[in-house]
């Protein structure tokens, strides 16, 4: 199971005196003023993708390091902007977070999204934005860039011009094959 800041408990790399911030106290404290609050549904899909005896239990081997606080966030407005920025967003934590409250990323989806996701759709934001957690070399939280980065109408125009666009377009075609996940480096 992950580290995750999921209940109130006393922990030794919190130090003397310093609790994780709990699902329950986020939830009583939860009003209509809130932009982020903490999301159980949004946990379990993660700790589903993340599970060491799962499909995807080395891809996510570093994240178990980690404490990841999950969120979906209240947006207003409308839910034009389709880029996954506007869906989804994995930030490291701030020095703050890791040494008061034991939070080492912060996870959060669009609620609107969220609400109209299908369980697919959710599962695939979430290791979306799980994939963003890596670790540098002392063992810290280091955030990866996306495996492909490319606006849709260059590639409709150009195709696949860059090695990343072919390899990405080979994981395309072993899903659409009914093969289902396989890694290519």
């Amino acid at each position: 199971m992950p580290r995750s800041v999921g209940s109130v408990d006393e922990r030794p790399d919190h130090g003397p005196g310093r609790r994780g911030l709990g699902v329950g106290e986020a939830e009583a404290a939860y009003d209509d003023q809130l932009d982020y609050y903490r999301s159980g549904e949004v946990e379990a899909v993660a700790a589903k993708l993340i599970d060491p005896k799962g499909r995807h239990a080395i891809t996510f081997g570093s994240v178990r390091d980690f404490s990841v606080i999950y969120l979906l966030r209240r947006v207003d407005g409308p839910m034009e902007a389709r880029t996954i920025d506007a869906l989804a967003k994995c930030h490291k934590a701030p020095a703050l977070w890791r040494d008061v409250y034991g939070v080492d990323v912060a996870i959060w989806v669009d609620e609107r999204y969220w609400q109209r996701f299908t369980e697919r759709q959710r599962e695939a934001v979430v290791m979306h934005e799980l994939l963003h957690i890596g670790q540098n070399d002392a063992g810290k939280v280091k955030l990866l860039e996306h495996s492909v980065e490319e606006f849709g109408l260059v590639v409709a125009t150009y195709g696949q011009w860059l090695p990343e666009l072919e390899r990405f377009a080979e994981q395309l075609a072993l899903f659409e094959d009914g093969k289902g996940f396989e890694v290519v480096h």
